[in-house]
């Protein structure tokens, strides 16, 4: 599932609150327990930071060079 920002910003509000049935635009969805929906947030987040990652490449040399 591709998150946005909206939809994992309305997960968090529910799960700080306790509610385990969420509505958003045409979806309906109970989670089993607030574990559940803590590991379905912190996926959301991986998901999201993923999207903005940066790349680095490291720069190497072999031996002495003068």
């Amino acid at each position: 599932m591709a998150w946005t920002k909206a939809e994992l910003d309305e997960l968090e509000a529910n799960f700080r609150r306790g509610v385990q049935k969420v509505k958003f635009r045409d979806r309906e969805v109970e989670y089993r327990s607030l574990a559940e929906m803590r590991d379905i947030i912190d996926q959301g987040r991986r998901e999201l930071a993923g999207a903005s990652k940066r790349h680095l490449y490291p720069v190497t040399q072999r031996g002495y060079q003068p």
